[in-house]
């Protein structure tokens, strides 16, 4: 820091000496501006600002601050000494940058460590509060109650409100009656269960947050060690204050928070550019020449990308993949990269409840007019006149009223967090201003404030914003251009079984083949082979990331004796590979019952093979030792020659002729019942133990010699010999011939956590008519709205209901290729026409309607009664149509039907309302 000061005072004198300066007042101006520098220690602030403004010859309009520094560095075009400085400290900022996890981890625990020394950087601590539901369960517990009864009440309740806020507790008590009258009950309990609320309960450490110092850490806030997770034992040192939401310990005293985030996503990115480029020989991805990946921004405007977008085809697309985003982008369609952003911002609580994302729609969409003044056509003009995100009001606060840049953001979180006395006088600027700059009345400018009130709690960072669809456009143009490799990233980087089915079919309708595991094609992770991408070992359930890399490393394998002869026989993995059929294509003649069988057989051998090694081994030192005894009654350990007359080599036997030559040992033996004795030569008793040791050595080789010549094969065995247990049998047996493939069903359901081919694909008749392409097509499209379309869908179970009035109608359980089950209401009349279809486990395409009145349930396409009669027959009715059934049923699953409302179907003409 002394330095950058003397530095700064370098230049400043000489700038006043050069502008003919020096005189008295002018220097205690600069005494006075350069003390409140030091307090503010901004030397080097400004001394990087001179030197950027210096070398591309920029100028700030005007002095803003009216600062003599300011003035005498270039920055701005005068002063007025006459009059004093405005000093203004702003906000620290909160610096978030996003990392993959590697590099993250590298930059927190070594890199900075190693760059600023350990003692200046530290982590963040975080605390956990008491909410209401852990405080009273704590509670209950202080006070001796069985926490089971007041267990039963709040797994019922929601942490949050109607209205998307922490659940208060005068707010619980008002919407859960049996919470009430349990705090009733239990006064003591739920007095000190309220006044826990919002206290400490746990302390942890932020997974990104960093914090650096120019001078030892704890000089400034008291640390901590906190453990992290089992990688860090020790723990890791931490600020026992924290930062961020409310609180705010770290800003005071002078510390920023370095928020170094992890996103999945830029990992999927990376993992896609590298295989584009070793897959195409490319040296960049939309890249300027002689730069870096993405340095090209025209990809943003990709037209393939935006047409992409424009249909909501988004699934696996980074903040675009859910449906409810989904249905808006489709509502209100794409023209450009800003309108991504926008729904990024749009699809959040605050705006939605609003009706922000309906207004964005409609008037993109020419269905609603509005007006920008001129002078806000800038700032609003791309998002067609709505207020989306924080920037936006800054600059209406600026460019309106006046409001300097430094305060815009003070005044935005004042707004915002409604503390009037801290925006009022704004308020007043921003009206005065107004009436000049905008040429209106004071009351278009109080509406425009209300607006800006209204809308400031819920504007999302513009800069975020842009940012974070940054990469949703990086994901998007690979997907529109590199679908193989995409989607092969994408699956690399997903560990949620629900996602692999979702992004496998998606993939499947961008013309993109999942295979399951292949004995020699898979790698470790998701690989591409053949242009497809085939199924990682390592994502097999019951096979980890070790196990994996084994089996990789010994390929190809030519059979399935060989693979157990080069990887080995864990019965885990084996149990695993058999019941999926990775060794289908390597033994075509065995089922899995066969090969799981053989495997037994085999690990058997393999046992005994290993026990009989064993033996040789301990007959082998067996052998030794005794003939180390036998030595040591006539020399000496330490004898210089005896460890080489303890081996059992012809030089050894040579040794033992010369050395013991003459020498006999009494020795016993039995004959005709009686023991006797006899003198033997020493040199015969040590040759008999080495016959013997020979012998067994022999044996023992031929067996080895027997095996490797003679190895087993598939044939060699007696199957029914093996027992497996049941529950393994029907994993092994249950398969499906699916249009001339083989899947299995339950077994996949184990082992890849989804059946890899739902029944309904099976179907030669099927057409891909899913549910949530139905519901694009009606729900969101007003060209179709209401209207009834086909879907493709297993029955899973049939219902009799009774409405309130007593009118009798079915609700029919159905799922559909993706898995989605939703609920088809079928009026009386239509029911005992399609008795015979809407069977349990029946395969149908059926036309429907889509929810209407914001429920969760479809209704079959009836026909008003006085049209009835107009019906054809039954045979040309094309309202249901039976698809074909595969060569055999899958196993029932039980359909989970929590959560889905029914409609009431006397509500409406033909169509229903909810119950």
């Amino acid at each position: 820091m002394f330095q950058e000061r003397s530095e700064l005072i370098r230049i400043c004198l000489a700038t006043l000496e050069s502008k003919g300066l020096s005189d008295a007042a002018h220097k205690q101006r600069l005494k006075m501006e350069l003390k409140e520098i030091d307090a503010q220690a901004e030397h080097q602030y400004l001394l990087d600002l001179h030197h950027k403004f210096k070398k591309e010859g920029l100028i700030f309009p005007e002095n803003e601050n009216n600062l003599l520094v300011v003035y005498l560095l270039g920055l701005a075009p005068s002063v007025d000494i006459t009059t004093g400085p405005r000093w203004v400290q702003g906000e620290f900022p909160d610096i978030d940058i996003d990392y993959i996890k590697p590099v993250r981890d590298y930059l927190k625990r070594e890199w900075a460590p190693a760059t600023f020394g350990q003692d200046k950087i530290c982590e963040i601590g975080t605390y956990g509060t008491s909410g209401i539901k852990s405080a009273i369960l704590d509670m209950t517990g202080v006070h001796g109650l069985s926490k089971q009864e007041i267990q039963s009440i709040t797994v019922r309740m929601e942490d949050k409100d109607d209205e998307g806020k922490p659940l208060e507790w005068d707010k619980a008590l008002e919407i859960y009656p049996e919470f009430k009258a349990y705090c009733e009950n239990h006064t003591d309990v739920a007095e000190a269960a309220r006044l826990l609320i919002d206290r400490i309960r746990t302390g942890g450490v932020h997974a990104g947050g960093l914090i650096i110092s120019d001078r030892p850490i704890d000089g400034f806030v008291p640390l901590e060690v906190r453990s992290v997770n089992k990688a860090n034992p020790k723990g890791v040192i931490c600020s026992a204050w924290t930062e961020g939401l409310n609180a705010q310990d770290l800003q005071p005293v002078g510390l920023i928070k370095f928020d170094l985030l992890v996103i999945n996503n830029l990992m999927q990115i990376a993992l896609a550019c590298d295989l584009v480029k070793r897959r195409y020989g490319l040296e960049s991805i939309c890249a300027q020449e002689g730069s870096w990946d993405w340095s090209d921004i025209a990809y943003l405007n990709d037209p393939e990308s935006l047409a992409m977008a424009n249909r909501a085809d988004l699934k696996c697309i980074f903040q675009f993949d859910s449906e409810g985003i989904r249905k808006l982008v489709k509502r209100g369609g794409v023209t450009s990269f800003d309108d991504l952003a926008a729904y990024s911002a749009l699809y959040r609580p605050g705006p939605l409840n609003m009706g922000m994302d309906a207004r964005y729609c409609k008037r993109k969409k020419g269905e609603e007019p509005y007006n920008i003044h001129p002078l806000m056509e800038p700032i609003l003009g791309r998002t067609y006149g709505v207020m989306i995100f924080q920037e936006q009001v800054m600059d209406i606060l600026r460019v309106v009223g006046n409001v300097p840049d430094m305060h815009t953001e003070k005044v935005r979180k004042a707004i915002s967090k409604k503390k009037v006395a801290q925006f009022i006088k704004y308020k007043e600027m921003f009206v005065e201003h107004g009436k000049v700059n905008l040429n209106v009345n004071a009351e278009f400018l109080l509406d425009l404030w209300d607006q800006i009130e209204s809308f400031a709690e819920y504007g999302f960072n513009k800069s975020h914003a842009y940012a974070y669809t940054y990469i949703s456009a990086r994901l998007l143009w690979l997907k529109a251009h590199y679908p193989l490799e995409f989607y092969n990233a994408i699956l690399m980087c997903e560990s949620d079984d629900d996602k692999f089915r979702e992004y496998k079919l998606d993939a499947k309708y961008h013309g993109i083949e999942i295979k399951p595991v292949d004995i020699n094609k898979s790698k470790s992770n998701f690989a591409i082979a053949d242009e497809k991408i085939y199924f990682g070992f390592k994502n097999i359930k019951s096979i980890g990331e070790g196990v994996a890399d084994r089996i990789v490393e010994q390929q190809p394998y030519v059979s399935f004796p060989d693979f157990m002869e080069r990887f080995g026989t864990d019965a885990s993995t084996m149990k695993a590979l058999c019941a999926i059929g990775v060794f289908d294509q390597l033994e075509p003649d065995h089922d899995h019952e066969y090969l799981r069988k053989f495997h037994e057989f085999y690990k058997d051998h393999i046992r005994k093979r290993r026990e009989r090694q064993k033996r040789f081994e301990a007959s082998m030192d067996k052998k030794l030792s005794e003939l180390r005894e036998l030595l040591l009654t006539e020399i000496a350990e330490s004898d210089p020659e005896f460890g080489l007359l303890c081996d059992f080599t012809e030089e050894a036997e040579e040794l033992w002729e010369r050395k013991f030559s003459g020498i006999e040992r009494e020795v016993e033996y039995k004959s005709k019942g009686q023991i006797k004795t006899k003198q033997v030569p020493f040199t015969k008793l040590l040759q008999d133990l080495a016959r013997k040791r020979n012998s067994s050595l022999k044996n023992f080789h031929e067996k080895e010699k027997e095996d490797e010549e003679s190895p087993i094969t598939l044939d060699q065995f007696n199957p029914n010999s093996i027992k497996l247990d049941d529950e393994e049998l029907a994993v092994l047996k249950d398969k499906m011939v699916l249009n001339g493939e083989t899947t299995y069903p339950v077994a996949e359901s184990l082992y890849y956590g989804f059946q890899w081919t739902h029944l309904l694909e099976t179907s030669p008749d099927y057409k891909g008519e899913t549910i949530d392409r139905f519901l694009d097509e009606t729900e969101n499209n007003p060209n179709y709205k209401g209207q009834a379309g086909p879907i493709e869908v297993i029955v899973r179970a049939v219902r009799k209901r009774t409405s309130k009035k007593g009118t009798e109608f079915y609700s029919v359980d159905v799922e559909d290729a993706n898995a989605r089950q939703m609920i088809v209401n079928v009026w009386m009349d239509d029911y005992l026409r399609w008795r015979e279809e809407l069977q349990k486990g029946k395969m149908l395409r059926m036309r429907v309607k889509p929810p209407s009145g914001g429920f969760n349930t479809l209704t079959f396409d009836s026909v008003p009664k006085r049209e009835r009669h107009k019906l054809p027959s039954k045979e040309d009715d094309d309202r249901i149509m039976v698809l074909t059934q595969p060569e055999k049923p899958v196993e029932e699953v039980p359909v989970d039907l929590d959560g889905f409302t029914l409609f009431d179907p006397e509500g409406q003409e033909n169509g229903g309302n909810m119950l």
